[in-house]
């Protein structure tokens, strides 16, 4: 399979990608709105649109149950001030990369909290990255930053999600609380991952 920074991601994971990559910038757009921020242009990225009326509810009722775990996620002070300390400064995103690959490269171990936990990093990484760059800067690194964590996704989560029934088993079969408790979790090991990763580049 291609590198993470290499082919499209539609291009690697069929069906799989496809969905992750629409969720994801669905995902994205609707949470900047939610804090009043303008939202950039993703559609560019979107190299095979689905015309599958299925596949297109599925995206929705994703991307919803996506949103219902991320304002849960929301409430947990904690980590809100962990994340506002741990973006300091500029997120990069090999680093954020990286700390993916350590956290959730072990395939033995995988769960939809998990997942979520990818999309939700992803966006706080974004609303932190707003301020350091300018419009034009910001564009190119959201869509740098969502090639990558969807090549990523269809790299280590694709057969597992396909082994669970595709992208509507979330719905299905994980309840907003447990999912949302798992979340947290891996979120929390993100941040100290990325901490000590931060700590070595400086």
């Amino acid at each position: 399979m291609a590198d993470a920074g290499g082919d499209r991601p539609t291009d690697t994971g069929g069906t799989i990608g496809r969905i992750c990559l629409q969720v994801l910038k669905d995902y994205i757009t609707k949470g900047l709105e939610q804090k009043n921020i303008n939202a950039p242009n993703l559609e560019e990225l979107e190299t095979e649109p689905s015309s599958d009326p299925d596949e297109q509810k599925i995206i929705q009722d994703v991307g919803m149950r996506l949103r219902e775990i991320g304002d849960k996620v929301q409430e947990d002070e904690t980590l809100q001030r962990q994340l506002d300390c741990l973006f300091e400064s500029m997120p990069k995103i090999d680093t954020i990369m990286t700390v993916a690959k350590v956290i959730f490269g072990d395939t033995k171990d995988l769960n939809w909290g998990r997942i979520v936990a990818v999309f939700y990093f992803t966006l706080e990484a974004i609303i932190r990255a707003i301020k350091y760059l300018s419009k034009e800067g910001l564009l190119k690194w959201i869509k740098d930053l969502v090639v990558q964590v969807t090549a990523f996704v269809v790299r280590h989560f694709s057969n597992w999600i396909a082994s669970q029934g595709g992208w509507s088993s979330i719905l299905e079969n994980y309840g907003t609380s447990s999912t949302t408790f798992v979340t947290v979790l891996a979120m929390s090991a993100i941040v100290g991952i990325y901490i000590i990763y931060m700590s070595r580049t400086k």
